[in-house]
């Protein structure tokens, strides 16, 4: 047990991804295999939670992809190879004037009203025009309309309005959402689009991925959604840091959701081969 909570502690106590080796090193455990199945259970679970809510309001979506290794059948013999794996991105985002519009709408005293010049202020000087919320990310076969259709539909609330740049893939999801506004390259060119349309989908995407490969390099393909539930699940949490009301422990958290769900992570023949190791 003591193993089970030194992991949980582990994991919530650094912003990057920590690879199994390392806390085995730090559990001094002889074994690989329990270590890297806790891990994994504790990822598992951390999707499941995230699970329950929908982005809603507005939100950035797009396509991306991240290096995985997957097992290839060659001559009867099974050979690991490299490939870009889809994910679907999606963020919770909104523009900052249309924040604090909002914001300065509904206040009258003057102690607020400075409060919120100093922000116009400040989101003035910054590059990133919009403040995100909430993310989600998924591992998918592929691109089209009819694979990422369910994704979106579990996870985005219908009047919520997307914002897009106008991939061939993304044009149908006026079919699930309320509003669907396209972005495609204007005068600026794709970095236009980038930087002050979906600035957060690229954003996040290039954070999880870079922690990934720091870490991992090329990891299994089965396994990707499992890292890209860890990331999602301590971003929506990002704030939580910031705070020292024990409501807001993560380690508290993750053990919550231990207690509430069940992993369906389960190892099997480790020892016979890398290809062995399944999720059912």
């Amino acid at each position: 047990m003591y193993s089970w909570f030194f992991t949980a502690h582990l994991m919530t106590s650094f912003k990057q991804v920590l690879s199994a080796k390392e806390i085995q090193h730090q559990l001094e455990m002889k074994e690989y295999p329990p270590v890297w199945l806790m891990m994994m259970k504790f990822r598992d679970i951390m999707g499941k939670r995230d699970a329950m809510y929908k982005l809603s309001d507005q939100i950035e979506l797009d396509v991306s992809y991240f290096p995985t290794s997957v097992f290839v059948e060659t001559g009867g013999t099974k050979v690991l190879e490299t490939k870009k794996t889809t994910v679907l991105v999606i963020a919770e985002s909104k523009a900052v004037d249309e924040i604090l519009s909002e914001y300065l709408s509904n206040i009258t005293d003057n102690e607020s009203i400075n409060k919120a010049s100093r922000l116009i202020k400040k989101a003035e000087k910054q590059s990133v025009k919009k403040a995100v919320h909430y993310i989600k990310m998924f591992a998918v076969p592929n691109q089209q309309f009819e694979t990422i259709k369910p994704f979106v539909a579990a996870s985005v609330d219908q009047d919520t309005k997307a914002v897009t740049d106008g991939g061939k893939s993304l044009f149908r999801l006026k079919e699930l959402l309320k509003a669907h506004e396209i972005h495609q390259e204007t005068e600026g060119g794709a970095h236009e689009v980038v930087v002050n349309v979906l600035p957060w989908v690229h954003i996040v995407t290039g954070e999880c991925r870079s922690g990934i490969e720091a870490i991992h390099k090329e990891i299994d393909e089965r396994f990707l959604q499992l890292y890209l539930n860890e990331y999602c699940w301590k971003f929506n949490r990002r704030f939580f840091r910031d705070s020292k009301h024990p409501k807001y422990d993560l380690f508290d958290h993750l053990i919550k959701i231990a207690a509430t769900y069940t992993s369906d992570i389960k190892w099997r023949d480790y020892a016979g081969a890398k290809n062995s190791i399944n999720i059912s």
